[in-house]
């Protein structure tokens, strides 16, 4: 007898999980988040903390190579005969071994300059695939950087998708940009989807159409031609060239309509450092600085079922970068560093002119001229680090938001010359779509790695919303197990 899918509240492990921006899409779309699987323990707890709170297990981290079947049935609460465990596995495997983004810093690279290849997390999808053998999903979700359609060469999308139809899954892949989805961001992402054969469900309806219109800038179009050009070679059958966003659709949201209701930051300039606590949620909320009107960006932030804010946020402070704070003032929206390290020398020369006509014409020393220098000009070559700051535009979404936020947060540096700052952990949030009512576990460093990580849930949600209506009409023609057939055996 053909039997329906579970319409109600299908269920979803979330391998990768990171802090759980997919886990955070999905249930806004009306699936159920049974466990999650996150090797960082600060990003497991974060998780937990969300999704399962008060459950201490949850938040424990654990390692896809030595999580069994019996473990996630354990932590679904499902008997450990269910023939399926999760009706969806949905997964993130780590993208820093396939993005090119930081990959010239490897030290490897200085000794064999195709090292990359070696990072061991670029073969986790390997482990993946065999927890997909051993809980048989009827749908599988994997997100990644473009660049997993072109690793050295090798398409990691081809093989996954070949892996996951040789074991009964019908499969394709494509990728998304995050503003054409609602996220006030530039961000490319690949996702394959497969779904059950006896499902009859074709996976490009999981595809969920842009709601939103941006013109991809030149550099990003540049990256999609690099990583679909080999793709298109390489595997017709799965491959499904990126929709474009139609003029028609509203604007995607900027930067401005991200980040404009939060509480404005000025303390630092007068030389107050930010303050230090072991979790940024433990501090004081700082109040709103505006109400936002219906059907705002900042509106859904703050009114997400589930995870509505308060009278106003935590996670709001900036780095104390007191050099700098001049240089961000001046500094025009776009700006990038070789003009920011122009604006330096400009400040440093004024200042040296100061200084002179106060010591009544005197030229100051060599000396004095160089630690000048060192108090107003960054250190770095503009020639060999010309994105390492860039000024985010109030009108525009921002760039992609990335872990090395953690690092430093020069990228983002916040739109308003009355702030004259970087960005906060919950500026960085709301850049990446996650509501004012999740909370972080960790310090700063700890927060902006976790957010760079995750995938923008809003972007998780519009593939949920068009999984789950694809999944709602499907029909399971195979009443009876199938003898299974090894996920490997066509890698």
């Amino acid at each position: 007898m053909p039997r329906k899918v579970d319409a109600h509240a299908p269920t979803v492990l979330d391998v990768f999980s990171g802090c759980g921006g997919i886990s955070l899409g999905f249930r806004r779309a009306g699936f159920r988040i049974v466990a999650g699987i996150e090797l960082d323990e600060t990003a497991a707890a974060t998780h937990g903390a969300n999704f399962f709170p008060g459950q201490p297990g949850h938040a424990k981290a654990r390692d896809v190579r030595s999580v069994t079947r019996a473990d996630i049935l354990d932590l679904a609460g499902r008997p450990q005969r269910s023939r399926h465990a999760v009706d969806v596995i949905v997964a993130g495997p780590p993208c820093q071994a396939f993005s090119r983004i930081g990959r010239a810093k490897l030290r490897e690279v200085q000794r064999h300059p195709r090292a990359f290849l070696l990072d061991e997390r670029a073969q986790l999808w390997r482990d993946l695939l065999e927890l997909v053998e051993a809980l048989r999903p009827r749908a599988v979700v994997i997100e990644n950087v473009p660049d997993i359609l072109n690793h050295g060469g090798f398409n990691v999308a081809a093989a996954i998708s070949a892996c996951l139809e040789a074991a009964g899954y019908v499969v394709g892949y494509s990728i998304f940009n995050a503003a054409q989805h609602g996220v006030p961001q530039l961000r490319d992402r690949a996702f394959i989807i497969g779904v059950d054969r006896s499902l009859q469900v074709d996976p490009s309806d999981c595809f969920p159409a842009p709601t939103r219109h941006v013109a991809l800038p030149f550099g990003y179009r540049n990256v999609r031609l690099a990583v679909t050009g080999p793709a298109r070679e390489d595997d017709c059958r799965h491959f499904h060239e990126p929709e474009l966003s139609d003029q028609e659709l509203p604007l995607a949201w900027g930067v401005g309509s991200a980040i404009w209701d939060l509480p404005e930051l000025r303390e630092h300039l007068d030389g107050v450092k930010a303050p230090r606590r072991r979790r940024l949620a433990d501090g004081p909320e700082l109040p709103y600085r505006r109400a936002p009107g219906p059907g705002t960006y900042a509106h859904l932030m703050r009114t997400w079922p589930g995870f509505e804010g308060g009278e106003g946020v935590c996670d709001h402070v900036t780095r104390f970068l007191p050099r700098d704070f001049r240089i961000f003032k001046k500094m025009k929206p776009g700006d990038q560093y070789p003009r920011a390290y122009g604006i330096a020398g400009e400040l440093a020369r004024a200042e040296k002119r100061r200084r002179e006509r106060a010591a009544g014409g005197r030229p100051l020393s060599a000396r004095a001229w160089a630690a000048l220098q060192r108090e107003y000009v960054p250190p770095y070559d503009p020639d060999k680090f010309p994105n390492k700051w860039q000024k985010l535009d109030r009108r525009r979404p921002s760039h992609t938001i990335t872990a090395h936020l953690g690092k430093d947060t020069y990228s983002h540096i916040h739109p308003e010359d009355r702030q004259a700052r970087v960005i906060t952990p919950r500026e960085a949030a709301r850049l990446q779509s996650f509501p004012d009512g999740f909370v972080f576990e960790g310090a700063m460093n700890a927060i902006f790695r976790q957010v760079g990580n995750a995938v923008p849930p809003l972007l998780a949600a519009a593939v949920a919303g068009a999984m789950r209506e694809a999944l709602e009409g499907a029909v399971d023609v195979e009443a009876r197990p199938r003898r299974r057939r090894g996920l490997r055996r066509a890698g």
